[in-house]
Protein backbone atom coordinates (compact mmCIF):
# COMPACT_ATOMS: atom_id res chain seq x y z
CA UNK A 1 0.00 0.00 0.00
CA UNK A 2 2.70 2.37 0.69
CA UNK A 3 3.72 1.47 -2.99
CA UNK A 4 0.76 2.49 -4.25
CA UNK A 5 0.58 6.06 -2.14
CA UNK A 6 3.71 6.54 -3.48
CA UNK A 7 3.22 5.71 -7.26
CA UNK A 8 -0.67 8.14 -6.74
CA UNK A 9 -0.11 11.08 -4.52
CA UNK A 10 3.51 10.88 -3.87
CA UNK A 11 6.20 10.59 -7.47
CA UNK A 12 3.28 12.03 -9.67
CA UNK A 13 2.53 15.30 -7.49
CA UNK A 14 6.01 16.17 -7.49
CA UNK A 15 6.76 15.34 -11.39
CA UNK A 16 3.81 17.58 -11.95
CA UNK A 17 4.95 20.05 -9.82
CA UNK A 18 8.20 20.33 -11.20
CA UNK A 19 7.23 20.58 -14.69
CA UNK A 20 8.99 18.13 -16.59
CA UNK A 21 7.77 18.92 -20.34
CA UNK A 22 10.19 21.36 -21.37
CA UNK A 23 12.91 20.02 -20.54
CA UNK A 24 11.71 16.80 -22.05
CA UNK A 25 10.41 18.20 -25.34
CA UNK A 26 14.15 19.54 -25.55
CA UNK A 27 15.62 16.20 -25.52
CA UNK A 28 13.90 15.44 -28.86
CA UNK A 29 15.42 15.89 -32.16
CA UNK A 30 14.75 19.58 -33.97
CA UNK A 31 12.12 18.26 -36.24
CA UNK A 32 9.92 16.03 -33.58
CA UNK A 33 10.30 18.89 -30.78
CA UNK A 34 9.15 21.79 -33.66
CA UNK A 35 6.12 19.24 -34.28
CA UNK A 36 5.64 18.44 -30.58
CA UNK A 37 5.81 22.02 -29.30
CA UNK A 38 3.10 23.20 -31.90
CA UNK A 39 1.04 20.96 -31.09
CA UNK A 40 1.45 21.05 -27.49
CA UNK A 41 0.30 25.26 -27.83
CA UNK A 42 -2.71 23.85 -30.18
CA UNK A 43 -3.44 21.67 -27.60
CA UNK A 44 -3.18 22.84 -24.29
CA UNK A 45 -5.04 21.72 -20.95
CA UNK A 46 -5.10 25.26 -20.19
CA UNK A 47 -7.87 25.82 -22.99
CA UNK A 48 -10.18 22.90 -22.17
CA UNK A 49 -9.59 22.92 -18.05
CA UNK A 50 -13.52 21.62 -16.74
CA UNK A 51 -12.78 18.52 -19.55
CA UNK A 52 -9.76 18.10 -18.52
CA UNK A 53 -10.20 18.17 -14.81
CA UNK A 54 -13.49 15.38 -14.91
CA UNK A 55 -11.73 12.98 -17.26
CA UNK A 56 -8.63 12.61 -15.40
CA UNK A 57 -10.47 12.68 -11.96
CA UNK A 58 -12.56 10.03 -13.38
CA UNK A 59 -10.00 8.05 -15.09
CA UNK A 60 -7.71 8.08 -11.51
CA UNK A 61 -10.38 7.34 -9.86
CA UNK A 62 -11.23 4.02 -12.06
CA UNK A 63 -8.07 3.30 -12.29
CA UNK A 64 -7.17 2.94 -8.26
CA UNK A 65 -10.02 1.12 -7.93
CA UNK A 66 -10.05 -1.20 -11.16
CA UNK A 67 -6.10 -2.73 -9.20
CA UNK A 68 -8.11 -3.51 -6.30
CA UNK A 69 -10.07 -5.76 -7.30
CA UNK A 70 -8.63 -9.07 -6.12
CA UNK A 71 -8.53 -11.17 -8.97
CA UNK A 72 -6.85 -8.08 -10.82
CA UNK A 73 -4.37 -7.27 -8.13
CA UNK A 74 -3.34 -10.81 -7.47
CA UNK A 75 -2.61 -11.71 -11.29
CA UNK A 76 -0.25 -8.31 -10.96
CA UNK A 77 1.58 -10.10 -7.89
CA UNK A 78 1.68 -13.82 -10.16
CA UNK A 79 2.56 -11.79 -13.42
CA UNK A 80 5.71 -9.68 -13.51
CA UNK A 81 3.76 -8.02 -16.96
CA UNK A 82 0.69 -7.61 -15.73
CA UNK A 83 2.61 -6.23 -12.66
CA UNK A 84 4.90 -3.63 -14.23
CA UNK A 85 1.25 -2.46 -16.48
CA UNK A 86 -0.37 -1.61 -12.99
CA UNK A 87 2.46 0.74 -12.22
CA UNK A 88 2.86 2.19 -15.51
CA UNK A 89 -0.87 3.51 -15.08
CA UNK A 90 -0.84 3.58 -11.78
CA UNK A 91 2.27 6.81 -12.35
CA UNK A 92 0.98 8.02 -15.64
CA UNK A 93 -2.81 8.43 -15.05
CA UNK A 94 -1.99 10.02 -11.77
CA UNK A 95 0.49 12.04 -13.26
CA UNK A 96 -2.15 13.77 -15.61
CA UNK A 97 -4.34 13.69 -12.68
CA UNK A 98 -2.14 15.88 -10.62
CA UNK A 99 -1.15 17.83 -13.69
CA UNK A 100 -4.79 19.15 -14.63
CA UNK A 101 -5.03 20.04 -10.65
CA UNK A 102 -2.01 22.04 -10.53
CA UNK A 103 -2.65 23.96 -13.72
CA UNK A 104 -5.71 25.47 -12.31
CA UNK A 105 -3.10 26.57 -8.81
CA UNK A 106 -0.51 27.93 -10.99
CA UNK A 107 -3.36 29.98 -13.02
CA UNK A 108 -6.44 30.45 -11.11
CA UNK A 109 -9.99 30.49 -12.35
CA UNK A 110 -13.31 29.28 -12.26
CA UNK A 111 -11.60 25.68 -12.43
CA UNK A 112 -10.30 26.60 -9.18
CA UNK A 113 -13.24 25.47 -7.33
CA UNK A 114 -14.28 22.30 -9.45
CA UNK A 115 -10.10 21.12 -8.46
CA UNK A 116 -11.12 21.52 -5.25
CA UNK A 117 -14.32 19.87 -5.21
CA UNK A 118 -13.13 16.89 -7.55
CA UNK A 119 -10.04 16.26 -4.53
CA UNK A 120 -12.55 16.14 -1.70
CA UNK A 121 -14.45 13.56 -3.83
CA UNK A 122 -11.22 12.04 -4.15
CA UNK A 123 -10.41 11.59 -0.69
CA UNK A 124 -13.91 10.63 -0.07
CA UNK A 125 -14.19 7.59 -2.56
CA UNK A 126 -9.97 6.68 -1.78
CA UNK A 127 -11.18 6.86 2.05
CA UNK A 128 -14.56 4.41 1.17
CA UNK A 129 -11.76 1.86 -0.28
CA UNK A 130 -9.90 2.25 2.52
CA UNK A 131 -12.41 1.90 5.17
CA UNK A 132 -13.65 -1.24 3.26
CA UNK A 133 -10.19 -2.57 3.37
CA UNK A 134 -9.32 -2.03 6.61
CA UNK A 135 -13.18 -2.84 7.82
CA UNK A 136 -13.14 -6.48 6.12
CA UNK A 137 -13.75 -9.52 7.86
CA UNK A 138 -11.85 -11.49 5.14
CA UNK A 139 -8.67 -11.20 3.46
CA UNK A 140 -8.63 -9.79 0.17
CA UNK A 141 -5.45 -10.59 -1.19
CA UNK A 142 -4.53 -13.96 0.41
CA UNK A 143 -1.40 -14.32 -2.00
CA UNK A 144 0.06 -11.12 0.65
CA UNK A 145 -0.35 -13.11 3.49
CA UNK A 146 3.49 -14.34 3.59
CA UNK A 147 4.80 -10.83 3.07
CA UNK A 148 2.57 -9.94 6.08
CA UNK A 149 4.22 -12.45 7.98
CA UNK A 150 7.23 -11.45 7.67
CA UNK A 151 6.95 -8.29 9.30
CA UNK A 152 5.07 -10.59 12.33
CA UNK A 153 1.71 -9.06 10.76
CA UNK A 154 -1.41 -11.24 10.65
CA UNK A 155 -3.02 -11.22 7.20
CA UNK A 156 -6.14 -9.51 8.24
CA UNK A 157 -4.15 -7.16 10.71
CA UNK A 158 -1.72 -6.53 7.39
CA UNK A 159 -5.03 -5.48 5.53
CA UNK A 160 -6.46 -3.17 8.30
CA UNK A 161 -3.14 -1.36 8.03
CA UNK A 162 -3.47 -0.55 4.49
CA UNK A 163 -6.14 0.28 4.72
CA UNK A 164 -5.38 2.84 7.26
CA UNK A 165 -2.71 4.49 5.07
CA UNK A 166 -5.25 4.85 2.61
CA UNK A 167 -7.70 6.54 4.42
CA UNK A 168 -5.33 8.56 6.36
CA UNK A 169 -2.01 9.52 5.06
CA UNK A 170 -3.58 9.41 1.33
CA UNK A 171 -6.32 11.10 2.11
CA UNK A 172 -4.59 14.05 4.01
CA UNK A 173 -2.87 14.45 0.78
CA UNK A 174 -5.78 15.08 -1.36
CA UNK A 175 -7.20 17.53 1.82
CA UNK A 176 -4.19 19.63 1.72
CA UNK A 177 -3.79 20.11 -1.81
CA UNK A 178 -7.48 21.29 -2.02
CA UNK A 179 -6.90 23.74 0.33
CA UNK A 180 -4.04 24.91 -1.26
CA UNK A 181 -5.72 25.24 -4.69
CA UNK A 182 -8.86 27.19 -3.07
CA UNK A 183 -6.31 29.74 -0.73
CA UNK A 184 -4.62 30.28 -3.72
CA UNK A 185 -7.72 30.68 -5.85
CA UNK A 186 -9.45 33.26 -2.77
CA UNK A 187 -5.75 35.43 -2.74
CA UNK A 188 -5.62 35.68 -6.41
CA UNK A 189 -9.05 37.01 -7.03
CA UNK A 190 -8.49 39.32 -3.67
CA UNK A 191 -5.24 40.87 -5.36
CA UNK A 192 -7.47 41.05 -9.03
CA UNK A 193 -7.71 44.62 -9.75
CA UNK A 194 -11.26 46.12 -9.33
CA UNK A 195 -12.80 48.06 -11.72
CA UNK A 196 -13.39 51.63 -10.95
CA UNK A 197 -17.27 52.64 -9.77
CA UNK A 198 -18.34 55.42 -12.51
CA UNK A 199 -18.59 58.53 -10.42
CA UNK A 200 -21.82 60.11 -10.39
CA UNK A 201 -22.47 63.68 -11.22
CA UNK A 202 -24.99 65.59 -9.07
CA UNK A 203 -28.09 65.95 -10.21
Amino acid sequence: MVQHVLLVTGAPLFLALSRPGNVLLAGLPARLRMTAGSWRRAETPASRPYAYLLVSFVLYGLNIWFWHIPALYQGALLDVSLHLVMYALFLLVSLMFWHSVLETYRTPGGASGLAAMLLFFTFLHTAVLGLLLALSPQVWYPLMAARGAAWGLLPLDDQRLAGLIMWIPMGGVYFAAALAVLARFITESGHAPRDRAPSTSAS
